[in-house]
């Protein structure tokens, strides 16, 4: 099966007025709509696009395929640590951050950079892309971007074959295709 679509950008100021207006179904993007279901969260929009057509993103062998899952499971447990409800003044955030950075980041993207080292190529998973390395180049891009203030925009480089596994997806011709939009 094949999905076609619209790669639709929404301005910030547009996703404010949207999510104000309850236009999304969980108040944030991504989202997308496939025949008539509407679908968002981008892990789950990343799985089932790798899962669709022909990629290959997404692999066929169940064993493969859980760590996948474990990867992105984790990626997930990771950025949901990155804000803390308590910290409700710059200090308290800024602490906060230097701690995942410091403590949280190593626990839970170390094993997964042991992982990939081991994986015999410069993909995290397998010896081709996967929905993982786009997950991780997402990861990276938000990071190098700034967005997350107290973090350095480097913390990837403390894990290689993760930032391997960005490169690699980010020379990918698709991936290439996508950002140039």
């Amino acid at each position: 099966r094949r999905v076609h679509g619209e790669d639709i950008r929404i301005p910030f100021p547009e996703f404010g007025k949207m999510k104000e207006e309850g236009k999304l179904l969980m108040g944030s993007l991504p989202e997308m709509e496939v025949d008539g279901t509407r679908i968002c969260q981008s892990m789950a929009l990343l799985t089932y696009a790798g899962r669709i057509g022909n990629a290959g993103l997404y692999p066929s062998d169940l064993l493969t395929a859980c760590q996948v899952d474990m990867f992105l499971t984790t990626i997930e447990e990771a950025f949901a640590a990155v804000n803390s409800p308590t910290a409700t003044d710059d200090e308290a955030k800024k602490a906060h951050r230097e701690q995942w950075v410091a403590a949280t980041l190593p626990r839970l993207f170390g094993p997964l950079d042991k992982i990939a080292a081991q994986s015999g190529s410069a993909f995290a998973i397998g010896d081709s892309l996967t929905v993982v390395d786009l997950a991780l180049l997402a990861v990276e891009k938000g990071i190098q971007s700034g967005m997350l203030d107290h973090v350095p925009t480097n913390c990837m480089d403390t894990f290689p074959a993760l930032k391997e596994a960005c490169t690699a997806a980010a020379a990918d011709s698709r991936v290439v295709a996508y950002y140039a939009k």
